[in-house]
């Protein structure tokens, strides 16, 4: 079975059972709120908490002014993405050209 959030099946979804609010209402509780309330008790967890309850004021003002947040934020992110990924590519062939001779190669590899 698929779920197309935490508590909603494709199933349901396809059949109109829920509708796209209905998913979205969900992934936002199970997959944001819930989830930042388990962390509420750490003593460390205001940080985490934030980055994890902050996509909710985005997505939701993008929402009511009408316009699309993806574009601008895919300009502002790009650069860290491209860069990230070209250094990730980078370590993933220097990896694959050791050939994990060792297990000490294979764990310098994944470890990073």
């Amino acid at each position: 079975m698929l779920y197309v959030s935490p508590n909603i099946t494709d199933q349901e979804w396809a059949s109109g059972a829920k509708d796209d609010v209905d998913v979205f209402a969900d992934q936002l509780q199970g997959w944001l709120f819930d989830q930042a309330r388990a962390l509420a008790n750490g003593q460390h967890a205001g940080p985490a908490i934030l980055a994890l309850v902050t996509p909710y004021f985005e997505v939701t003002q993008s929402y009511t002014t009408a316009k699309r947040a993806k574009t601008k934020a895919m300009r502002f992110l790009r650069p860290d993405y491209d860069r990230f990924f070209r250094r990730l590519l980078m370590r993933l062939s220097i990896c694959i050209s050791l050939k994990f001779e060792t297990a000490s190669h294979t764990r310098l590899c994944l470890k990073g």
